[in-house]
């Protein structure tokens, strides 16, 4: 778990705290329906969360996300008078559920998102990554597993051999499609690997970074006006500071992949509104890094370098079709 205790973490134990122990909601609903914020590493991490999970009869947090349809039926059954510490945890899972479900059926708009699938997502600062299934003609979601402290966005491979039988067939078919899903942190990433060719991650590595992005800058208010990210990849990071840095006016964006480039485009622009991306400068720069091709400065750099040894002999001549490029060798960093 990343918990870095950022200015708005610190706002967010507050309206969790006045929720439990007042039973007044409205700042931990403001809190919690702002996609950048996550209102469950509050749960988590806070004595408040674990009240409110003992009150409705839950040990801990993996306990509710596998029991989430029926506590959403108990907690919406007017037959049944739930203790009103527990809206706090229906709160939070409306607040993610919605967002997640307007997200996709946005996208579906600019990329090729399948009536239904699967999808990862990741809450509590990386503790948990919460499976789920998606349904055109269905609202919510439908989890059907919870990892705790992932090690790889393929850790749900391991699960397959714990899930009971419905789980296993579930998780099999999300595997079979093609399409990698992942949201994280108010944004939603999609790569098809039939399609999105050579395009790298995310990775772990790419969501631990946004992770630390999202509360050392973006819920501290730092203020960037110009950022570039090197290597976009899927597109997350650049995604992230634009959708969560006030005041940026710039962002140059590099990948040497015309196809991570491309990739990037479409997730920002299914993420995004005009209104948050009109009035800033977005360059897409398809071409291996350089300082020559990047001469101003910066007052934020984001890479997710390649960081394992890998002998140039080993590589392709033309680096933008060599996917092992993106993973090994340490020229990058050194530059």
């Amino acid at each position: 778990m990343i918990n870095i205790n950022s200015k708005r973490h610190k706002e967010g134990n507050e309206a969790l705290r006045i929720a439990v122990e007042e039973n007044s909601f409205e700042d931990w609903i403001s809190y919690v329906n702002d996609s950048l914020h996550d209102g469950f590493l509050n749960i988590f991490a806070s004595k408040y969360g674990l009240k409110a999970l003992n009150s409705v009869g839950y040990g801990n947090l993996k306990d509710f996300f596998l029991d989430i349809d029926n506590f959403k039926k108990t907690s919406t059954n007017p037959n049944h008078e739930m203790d009103k510490i527990g809206m706090v945890l229906y709160y939070a899972w409306e607040a993610l559920s919605k967002n997640i479900t307007h997200h996709i059926s946005n996208s579906r708009n600019i990329m090729n998102i399948p009536a239904s699938g699967g999808l990862l997502i990741y809450v509590a600062g990386m503790h948990f990554c919460i499976i789920s299934r998606f349904h055109r003609y269905k609202t919510g979601l439908e989890v059907i597993d919870a990892i705790d402290e992932p090690q790889s966005v393929f850790d749900f491979w391991g699960s397959i051999n714990q899930a009971g039988m419905s789980s296993r067939n579930m998780l099999k078919e999300i595997l079979s499609t093609g399409h990698k899903l992942i949201y994280h942190r108010g944004i939603l990433i999609h790569v098809d690997k039939r399609k999105d060719v050579q395009v790298f991650g995310p990775s772990i590595d790419t969501i631990l970074m946004n992770e630390v992005l999202c509360q050392y800058y973006f819920e501290e208010e730092k203020t960037n006006s110009k950022a570039t990210e090197i290597g976009c990849g899927n597109g997350l990071l650049s995604i992230s500071t634009v959708k969560n840095q006030n005041g940026l006016d710039q962002l140059d964006i590099v990948d040497v992949n015309f196809n991570a480039i491309y990739c990037t485009h479409k997730n920002l622009y299914s993420n995004l509104t005009k209104h948050q991306i009109d009035n800033k400068t977005i360059s897409f720069i398809c071409g291996k890094f350089s300082t020559q091709v990047l001469k101003c400065k910066y007052d934020l750099a984001i890479c997710n370098p390649p960081y394992i040894p890998l002998p140039k002999s080993n590589r392709k001549t033309d680096v933008s079709q060599d996917y092992y490029t993106a993973v090994g060798g340490l020229e990058v960093i050194d530059t």
